[in-house]
Order: structure tokens, then C-alpha cells, then sequence
């Protein structure tokens, strides 16, 4: 998705907004840290930890490390995935594609970690398959846990909502983007 630009005569193009209410779906470690995240996929079949890989640590003997970390088509091992949660890195393709591609890979969840462009902006998807979508800084927290371990394990708590956020409403992650880069000259925000 992109922001709206448009340019004279139309220049006022109404965006999207956020309701107070937020669809909240944790990921949990074996250590005990909890990441907030967003979701409105399913919960995970069962209440227990499942072992954790990084799509890099999967990457199919002919994919690069960066591709299979994007979770991109055809650059996960299945044998190296399959019953686990893989984590992925947004960028490069959907976000809802890279849950396609870890169910073709055999996962049994999905850690979205946004990329240091997309920093704090996350965003409650209806996934293919259990998943939590988690800010930039939390991905790093969460590599640097499977990067650390041996076996490492985790939990995506299922989707949850939470009413009455605050501030709310705010301008949607795809929205108001602000002045049109076609028209500069003319000052304006895209609301």
C-alpha cells in the first residue's frame, strides 16, 4: 500500500484512520520475554512452546540468507521449518505472502518482524496461519534470542482485542503520507 497523491485540481484526498480498539497478539519466549505485537490470524493449535527459526537460519541450499530472511518464495527448506515458527522479516514482498510461504515451508506460525525502515509501525493482518506482526526493535530482541540459543522456544498468545486505545483515532500506518512529491510547490498534507 501506498499513500494517495494527488495533484491539482484534486488535491484533498481523505485517508484511512485507526479505531480504539487494537487486536493484540503477544509472542512469548522460553525465558519468560514477552513482545507485544498485532494479529488477527488464529491461535496456535496447542498451548505449548514451539522451537523458533529465523528464515536465514532456513534458507533453502539455493536461496540467499537476505531473501530467505524476507521469507520469499522458494527460499525456505522445508525440513528446516517444518513444525516450527519461523521468523520473517517484512520488505521485498505482502505481508500476508510471507504467511503463504511459511505454510508452504511447514511452519506452524509466523514472527513478522518489521525492517529498521518500517521501525514501530505494525500492522493486525488476517494471516494464513497463526502469527504475530512486531516492531523493529522487538524483532532484533527476538534474533538475538534464537541467535543465543541452543534450542531455542517460544509462544504466540492468541489474538486478543483491546478497546479504548489511546490516542485514538490516529492516521493509519498507510495513510497521510504527507506533501505531494508530483506538486511540491503546493503545501498540503494528505489527510
Amino acid at each position: 500500500m501506498a499513500t494517495a497523491t494527488n495533484i491539482a485540481p484534486w488535491i484533498l484526498t481523505v485517508g484511512a484512520s485507526t479505531l480504539d480498539r487494537e487486536f493484540q497478539a503477544l509472542v512469548e519466549l522460553e525465558n519468560g520475554q514477552r513482545f507485544w505485537g498485532l494479529s488477527l490470524s488464529r491461535p496456535l493449535a496447542r498451548r505449548k512452546l514451539y522451537p523458533l527459526i529465523t528464515g536465514a537460519q532456513a534458507k533453502a541450499t539455493t536461496a540467499s540468507a537476505d531473501d530467505a530472511m524476507l521469507c520469499k518464495p522458494k527460499t525456505l527448506d522445508h525440513s528446516k521449518v517444518n513444525g516450527k515458527i519461523l521468523v520473517c522479516l517484512t520488505g521485498g514482498s505482502s505481508r500476508i505472502d510471507k504467511g503463504m510461504q511459511a505454510v508452504v515451508a511447514g511452519a506452524v506460525g509466523m514472527i513478522l518482524c518489521n525492517d529498521r525502515f518500517s521501525g514501530f509501525k505494525i500492522i493486525a493482518d488476517l494471516h494464513v496461519l497463526p502469527a504475530s506482526h512486531i516492531s523493529y526493535n522487538d524483532g532484533q530482541a527476538v534474533s538475538s534470542y534464537i541467535n543465543s540459543r541452543k534450542n531455542p522456544m517460544g509462544y504466540l498468545i492468541p489474538p486478543s482485542s483491546k478497546v479504548n486505545i489511546k490516542p485514538s483515532p490516529t492516521m493509519a500506518a498507510f495513510s497521510s503520507g504527507g506533501p505531494n512529491i508530483v506538486s511540491p510547490e503546493i503545501i498540503k498534507v494528505s489527510l
